[in-house]
């Protein structure tokens, strides 16, 4: 009776550290996607400075082409 006990608490116990071992992976699982999500907005927020860089950096050259002396479309 004693050692059918000890048994059962055995493998509960040895349960209890399956199901926290799974937890822990779904966890580490939810912070890797929370992680790359945060990526995937920091490159769009990337992408869209750099646009608008890049617009501006084409308004600044087409304004000096307007008033560049040099310029023959004038």
């Amino acid at each position: 009776m004693e050692s059918l006990k000890l048994a059962e608490l055995v493998a509960a116990a040895f349960e209890l550290n399956r199901s926290l071992l799974q937890l822990k992976s779904a966890q580490t699982d939810c912070t890797i996607a929370e992680l790359k999500l945060h990526l995937t907005q920091e490159s769009g927020r990337l992408a869209i400075t750099q646009h608008q860089q890049a617009q501006l950096a084409l308004t600044s050259a087409r304004s000096r082409s307007l008033f560049d002396p040099t310029n023959n479309t004038n």
